[in-house]
């Protein structure tokens, strides 16, 4: 008896439906890069700040609430990509894992904003640094 194969995702896309995801991947990953910036500036602002001698109150607040806002946008573009079934690895590249299949094993296609196709895969646990090129027979 053989014992029934467990996953980590649920969903799994074929090569084919993580290219054709990226059209609607892309510019949430944009969005989410450029937001990730923007919250990372307003930090540091927000730090200089509050170290200062100077009280400014009225910047401090404002800028509080502009990183809330930016917050909120970024956990909605997360959700987005939740729904699409796709990972989101780096926020400040636009780095996006796809779970797939391959050889009956699980895998992460990989995807970083700029790119024009997916070219890369990588092993669940192996992390960035065991990228490899995609294989032919797993774009049959």
């Amino acid at each position: 008896m053989t014992t029934p194969v467990t996953y980590i995702h649920e969903k799994h896309f074929s090569y084919s439906e993580a290219l054709a995801s990226l059209a609607l991947v892309r510019p949430i990953a944009a969005d989410i890069v450029a937001k990730t910036g923007r919250l990372n500036k307003l930090k540091i602002r927000l730090n200089e700040l509050k170290m200062s001698d100077f009280c400014q109150h009225d910047e401090i607040q404002v800028l509080e609430t502009g990183a809330k806002f930016l917050m909120r946008e970024i956990k909605y573009h997360l959700q987005e990509l939740e729904q699409v079934g796709c990972l989101l690895k780096d926020p400040l590249q636009g780095l996006i894992d796809f779970p797939s299949l391959y050889k009956n094993q699980e895998v992460y296609l990989c995807w970083k904003l700029g790119e024009t196709t997916i070219l890369e895969y990588h092993g669940v646990y192996d992390g960035t640094q065991g990228r490899k090129e995609i294989p032919f027979d797993m774009i049959s």
